[in-house]
């Protein structure tokens, strides 16, 4: 009796622990496929962030309190010798130092958003999350980074969704067809 009511408590907790971390994952994954730049984004918006550039660019939004932005961050500074000049990382929650290491170590334009204006300007919901805009300053990509199925990591980062739609921009070649996969994401 002792025994029966020991296994049923234990398949309880075991249960209760199963859904709490699929919840968890499900609402990770479910942010990642709230985002969508507002069909009324103004050009002005965009031009206050990209300014005079004329070539393709993409904007990273970063939220220091989210764990996957934190890891995917460390994947794109591991490949920003190949994108120098062409990111803008637009990030909240970091400390100025660390700002300025991060200018120094990747070349990327880094804008500091606490306040969250930018990030609410442009709907971002969710972090990572990235933007891709032509040279004429077109939305050409906005989402995640992953395929779905795994974090992005360091070793794929260069073909995940929003870097492969800048290197189609910056050669001038048609976006290759990009499926857009529920990703890992923390809403904001």
């Amino acid at each position: 009796m002792k025994k029966s009511v020991s296994v049923l408590f234990m398949s309880g907790l075991l249960c209760l622990m199963i859904f709490i971390l699929w919840k968890s994952e499900y609402r990770n994954l479910k942010n990642s496929l709230n985002h969508s730049i507002p069909s009324n984004y103004s050009s002005l918006m965009i031009n206050q962030l990209i300014g005079d550039m004329h070539r393709p660019i993409l904007i990273h939004f970063f939220d220091n309190s989210c764990q996957f932005s934190r890891a995917n961050m460390k994947h794109l500074v591991s490949v920003s010798n190949q994108l120098s000049g062409n990111v803008i990382a637009v990030v909240k929650g970091i400390k100025r130092i660390e700002i300025n290491r991060l200018r120094e170590e990747t070349g990327f334009i880094i804008l500091e958003d606490n306040s969250g204006e930018i990030f609410k300007d442009f709907n971002i919901t969710s972090t990572p999350v990235a933007t891709v805009w032509n040279e004429e300053k077109n939305l050409v990509f906005s989402g995640n980074y992953t395929n779905g199925i795994t974090m992005c990591g360091a070793a794929d980062i260069m073909y995940s969704n929003p870097i492969l739609a800048l290197k189609a921009q910056q050669k001038k070649s048609l976006i290759p067809y990009l499926v857009k996969a529920p990703g890992y994401a923390c809403e904001i």
